[in-house]
């Protein structure tokens, strides 16, 4: 085990987008708040959350089906009070803790193995899980529609010989050290860590996103913290946000290119610098991601959508991700590059081959990540290489709490993101959902190629949250009836990228 971990160290993941073959619906909804006189016996769990004042419900009708959203405030991911950082790189810390009460989490339909994300800013936005389907919900723009939200429903089609036809990462299955030895002594997983982390948006995300830049990238982190906190990791990661950083050409920030490898580099580099040296200091922060528009490169395609180096968490120089931002399914290329930096490799490698067997692509660490399994979002090859990482003392940094925090929301990302914006935010201004499409499992939005208009898609299905129909929202890439909604974080589904 110790040579396995030991070489992981060296390798560095590459994301790529996947080719998929997707069906996505899309329904339509007015989200109706409940107050508890109308809550129905099966919505919520009564003992404490109906007498909870902060209890939040939203009955969305979507895909035949109704969702009960049970939620309540959640913005443990933003640390509080966060101090500006010196020099010109300004953390715009009081705009973002203004969001924190945007943000909730919680279920769907009480069912303990869904759960919800979304921001309640500007109507319902994020994401929610429910019976294994994902749903993205957003508000539409259109000022005559404004309590109208679009709701996107993912389903995954297979090719003719009945297979997935994925491969979106750059690493191979080639490690083949033997992770059987995966015994211990010592026993940490029960000890919470805080995972403290800086997010760094350069010029080209204040140019797209504009004011709603820090709304949009927190509603990103609180997805990716949702994940962290599901039972099947087998720890307790908590995802904090402690600084916000929005770097412009002018400033002396990382050098940002097309070259995925060395944008990582110069930005591994100049976040080391900005850090400060004690674990201890209320501004250190254990991990930092940019986040970019810039089209990612890699050694042979420029499919590449994140990059971080394996098992570097707690290593001042080489903690750091790079994003490109491809939408609201970047919840999920968030989460998985910081799976790597936690030492976890792809699902398919052969270490975790010789000791699960054959695991499924419906984990987050599959390398192709389509569409996940929300009981079980994380694999069990996954779960035993973070505890070990952990256990061997690789994650001492993250055992101190944070004393500042920033708030995330807690609303699905659909509730605040339209169809249309989702489009615009996959494929740039402009860019409208395609008529005609299957509700909710797979968003496709108009381009054009060789001069003509053509429908693409990025193989992620709308956001949790956005309406489908009637009372509907989409949720995990269904179309379903509002009011089977329950407390859920933002969620979003894949990275993928339209060739």
């Amino acid at each position: 085990m110790t040579t396995f971990i030991g070489s992981l160290f060296i390798f560095m993941d590459v994301l790529l987008y996947a080719k998929l073959n997707y069906c996505i619906e899309i329904d339509f909804c007015v989200p109706v708040r409940l107050d508890h006189k109308h809550l129905e016996i099966h919505t919520i769990r009564q003992t404490e959350e109906r007498k909870n004042d902060q209890l939040v419900v939203f009955k969305i009708t979507a895909f035949s089906q109704e969702f009960y959203l049970n939620l309540l405030p959640d913005s443990t991911f933003i640390a509080p009070n966060i101090p500006p950082h010196s020099g010109s790189l300004a953390s715009n810390s009081s705009a973002a803790t203004d969001l924190s009460h945007c943000f909730y989490s919680g279920d769907v339909n009480a069912d303990q193995e869904s759960y919800a994300a979304l921001s309640l800013c500007k109507g319902l936005q994020g994401a929610f899980s429910y019976q294994g389907m994902e749903y993205f919900i957003n508000q539409l723009s259109n000022e005559r529609v404004r309590r109208t939200h679009v709701i996107r429903r993912r389903g995954r089609d297979r090719d003719s010989s009945g297979n997935s036809t994925t491969n979106r990462c750059g690493v191979g299955p080639g490690l083949t050290q033997s992770i059987s030895g995966l015994g211990r002594s010592k026993r940490f997983a029960s000890i919470p860590r805080f995972v403290e982390v800086l997010v760094v948006a350069d010029e080209s995300m204040a140019k797209f996103h504009g004011d709603d830049l820090k709304h949009y990238l927190l509603t990103l982190m609180s997805v990716a913290a949702k994940l962290y906190k599901h039972p099947s990791i087998m720890n307790y990661i908590n995802i904090v946000v402690v600084g916000f950083m929005v770097i412009s050409e002018a400033e002396k920030g990382p050098k940002v290119s097309t070259n995925a490898a060395l944008t990582l580099r110069s930005f591994c580099s100049w976040q080391k610098h900005l850090n400060k040296y004690n674990d201890k200091h209320p501004e250190y922060w254990d991990t930092a991601i940019l986040f970019t528009k810039q089209d990612l490169c890699g050694a042979t395609t420029c499919d590449t959508l994140g990059m971080a180096d394996v098992g570097t968490m707690c290593d001042p120089k080489r903690s750091c991700s790079v994003i490109e931002d491809d939408g609201l399914p970047s919840a999920f290329t968030t989460a998985h590059e910081l799976g790597h930096v936690f030492n976890m490799p792809h699902d398919n490698v052969n270490a975790c081959k010789e000791v699960f067997g054959k695991l499924k692509d419906n984990h987050m660490m599959s390398p192709t990540l389509i569409q996940i399994d929300r009981a079980n979002p994380w694999s069990v090859c996954s779960a035993a290489i973070i505890t070990d990482f952990l256990d061997r003392g690789h994650g001492d940094c993250l055992l101190d709490q944070p004393q500042k925090l920033l708030a995330l929301p807690e609303s699905l990302p659909g509730t605040n993101y339209s169809l249309h914006r989702q489009c615009e935010l996959a494929f740039g201004t402009g860019s409208k959902p395609c008529p005609y499409m299957q509700h909710c499992s797979k968003l496709w939005c108009t381009g054009k190629a060789r001069g003509q208009l053509v429908c693409q898609t990025r193989h992620f299905p709308w956001a949790d949250g956005t309406s489908c129909g009637n009372s509907k929202l989409c949720f995990r890439g269904v179309c379903t009836d509002k009011n089977n909604t329950n407390k859920t974080k933002v969620s979003v589904t894949d990275v993928k990228r339209l060739a």
